[in-house]
């Protein structure tokens, strides 16, 4: 070896040239470590129906099929099932996704050789991280793959990258983050709109030279659009293809609509509810207990019954809803993580950049905070949406601060006292949420230890998963607490453990609507009565479920029912219902 040069007979290697690809994985290994020490990871309640149906946990068989996943992406994870069993692919494939998007990112900065500046992507990784690994879902994952995609294809095209097999791999990384959740493409893609403005204003004057390069930008996002509708249309011929998923697909666009938009109060509308048959009860046996598996009544006609009563967004004007979302921005933003890695990134460009960064940040945010309008416009404003979008700014931010030259120590100190400043304000805003081994932090009570927890749910369900001659329905308040918090992330759900276990706001969903089958349950709520198989389930804290359920069915199956404790599984009631 010679200044740097690997030589051998068949091969010449620059080592300092691609040492910069061993420094991004080794950044990336020591951030992925230093958050599963300090941390548990914990993914949000949607994972959870998703790897249950993965892993076969209701009917023992790995599903081609995801709720919220394109069928290519579901059907590699049933590949991966099958050839190996014994790993929780679900997991470990996203995770790898994570690690590899977030290294090519690191990469793109590490080999400007700017050491300083590492620091400040050491802790913004760190931040990031935290979000993606251990506050995890799906939704991140997508969102983290197409932003490292649009992040080379930036640093391509602006370094005048003329060789098109270059622009494979990111345009790769996209389409990969397109089945996971297709949505995202949009998003992403429009925060690194800001990018194409930014070229433009850097630009001033456009030539034929200049021109190549920004038509090379939006063709790529153009094909790259095409690609996700064509994903999207293969996704919808495949569930056309099996009658109980489009029969989920179906039901479950009204479902979204009442369950995760805006639903028309009862007592304002209580006329227009009551003319449908909707009574208070029912009402709040939809919005405080989502107990809607009775399909029957719930039935598709009834749902868009229900939505017809009051729309999304009602008749108010855009500029009503264009004012009261600037009203509500500020404190939606203090409250979510994203906007202080934002910051953080915005910092680092200002102090290296100075007044000349001002059109990068402003420009950039301008359309972070553009989707944010959109999605409070949707009725979507979730924070595993709206932190990718953040997160987004962030690295396009952190690649422009890499553009300009070295900052004097003076500079470089004032950075880092400022970039402290808001770490440490963002440990006393969310000391809370972090201290709590949840997704949701400490909003459903404080868990202090996953694996205790979990250890303890599985000792209560071992007991109820082995009683095949009853099915329990629980309650759906109980998810994250204890109905799917018994599998940590790297552990592999038993097949068929939850074949006689279910849980009552699973919609149509084709797998536990089999295992009702097996047990010859048409409609759970109105054969319950007297059922010497049907048991309700639910946590000592949340003895409302049992009290909602037995109103409902008086109301609509048997005004003489009554329910009973059959007996206690740990913190767990169960109940049958009977008539005296």
């Amino acid at each position: 070896m010679h200044n740097g040069m690997i030589k051998g007979k068949f091969f010449e290697y620059d080592w300092n040239h691609k040492k910069w690809i061993i420094k991004a994985i080794g950044v990336n290994i020591l951030v992925l470590f230093a958050l599963l020490l300090a941390f548990e990871p914990t993914p949000k309640s949607d994972d959870y129906d998703q790897v249950m149906i993965a892993n076969g946990g209701f009917t023992g068989e790995y599903s081609s099929f995801l709720p919220y996943c394109n069928f290519i992406f579901s059907k590699l994870n049933q590949i991966l099932y099958t050839l190996l069993p014994n790993i929780p692919w679900y997991y470990v494939l996203q995770y790898l996704i994570i690690f590899v998007s977030l290294t090519v990112i690191t990469g793109i900065f590490v080999r400007k050789d700017k050491k300083y500046r590492e620091v400040v992507v050491f802790i913004v990784l760190l931040l990031c991280g935290y979000e993606l690994y251990i506050r995890f879902t799906f939704t991140k994952v997508a969102g983290i793959v197409i932003i490292s995609g649009f992040v080379i294809l930036l640093n391509l095209i602006l370094n005048e990258q003329k060789k098109m097999m270059k622009y494979f791999f990111p345009c790769l990384l996209i389409i990969i983050g397109m089945t996971i959740r297709s949505r995202m493409y949009l998003l992403i893609a429009g925060v690194f709109g800001s990018a194409f403005v930014i070229f433009l204003i850097e630009t001033k004057k456009i030539n034929k030279h200049t021109f190549k390069q920004a038509a090379r930008f939006v063709i790529l996002v153009l094909l790259l659009y095409l690609c996700n509708i064509g994903l999207s249309k293969i996704h919808m011929y495949m569930i056309s293809q099996d009658e109980a998923w489009n029969s989920w697909r179906q039901a479950n666009t009204p479902r979204a609509r009442l369950q995760d938009y805006d639903m028309a109060n009862y007592e304002d509308y209580k006329e227009e509810y009551m003319a449908i048959g909707i009574s208070n009860n029912d009402y709040n046996t939809w919005r405080g207990q989502s107990i809607y598996i009775d399909k029957e009544f719930f039935s598709f006609e009834r749902l868009k019954d229900i939505a017809d009563i009051k729309p999304i967004r009602e008749e108010k004007s855009i500029v009503e809803i264009l004012s009261s979302s600037f009203r509500g921005s500020l404190s939606y933003y203090l409250e979510d993580t994203g906007i202080y890695i934002f910051l953080i990134a915005a910092i680092m460009l200002f102090m290296v950049g100075g007044i000349d960064s001002l059109k990068y940040i402003i420009t950039v945010f301008s359309f972070c905070f553009f989707a944010y309008l959109y999605m409070n416009y949707q009725g979507r404003l979730q924070h595993h949406v709206d932190v990718c979008v953040l997160i987004a700014g962030s690295f396009l931010l952190l690649y422009y601060s890499y553009r300009f030259e070295e900052a004097t120590s003076q500079e470089e100190n004032k950075r880092y006292i400022l970039i402290y400043g808001i770490v440490i304000f963002f440990i006393m805003t969310f000391y809370n949420d972090i201290s709590s081994s949840s997704y949701y932090g400490d909003s459903f009570g404080k868990i202090a230890s996953q694996k205790i927890q979990q250890k303890k749910n599985k000792e209560i369900f071992d007991v109820l998963s082995k009683d095949k001659e009853h099915y329990y329905l629980f309650a759906a308040v109980n998810t994250d607490l204890i109905y799917d918090n018994i599998w940590g992330m790297f552990q592999k759900v038993e097949l068929g453990y939850y074949s006689n276990i279910g849980i009552s706001n699973r919609y149509y969903f084709p797998n536990t609507e089999k295992t009702l089958e097996n047990y010859g349950i048409n409609n759970i709520m109105a054969e319950s009565v007297n059922s010497k198989v049907i048991y309700f389930a639910t946590t000592v804290n949340n003895l409302d479920y049992i009290e909602f359920v037995t109103t409902y069915i008086q109301e609509h199956y048997n005004e003489k029912a009554e329910s009973v404790l059959v007996k206690q599984v740990g913190e767990v009631n169960v109940y049958s219902v009977v008539t005296p």
